[in-house]
Parts: C-alpha cells; structure tokens; sequence
C-alpha cells in the first residue's frame, strides 16, 4: 500500500511545516475550545453560588 503512494512523497515533503503548522493549529483550536467550555461551567456554578460583577467579567474577559 505504501509503495502505490510513493508519488506523494516529493509533494508531502515539499510543504510537510506547513502540514506540521496546520496540524498545530488543530490541535491549539481543539484545546480553546475544550477551556472555553470549561470557564462556561465554572462562571455558571459561581453565578448559582453568588453573583459578583467584577467575578463575571473576568470570565467573560476569559471567554473572549
């Protein structure tokens, strides 16, 4: 199966930083994402606990 995708190899090589860099990107999208649901939860826990205003900006501040 390789050997049928030996062609590719000059052209992966070519522009692998730039898979290596897309790759990253992934990655770093996948995380804000999984921290932004998470600063979700903890300001909503906190506003059901006390409802401070300076408390919720800083969430907010964190979610953007």
């Amino acid at each position: 199966m390789l050997n049928s995708l030996k062609y590719l190899r000059p052209y992966l090589a070519r522009y692998k930083w730039k898979y290596l860099a897309g790759g990253i990107f992934v990655l770093l999208t996948n995380a804000f994402r999984i921290t932004n649901q998470s600063i979700v939860q903890q300001a909503i826990d906190y506003l059901q606990k006390d409802f401070h205003l300076s408390q919720l900006a800083i969430y907010s501040a964190l979610m953007v």
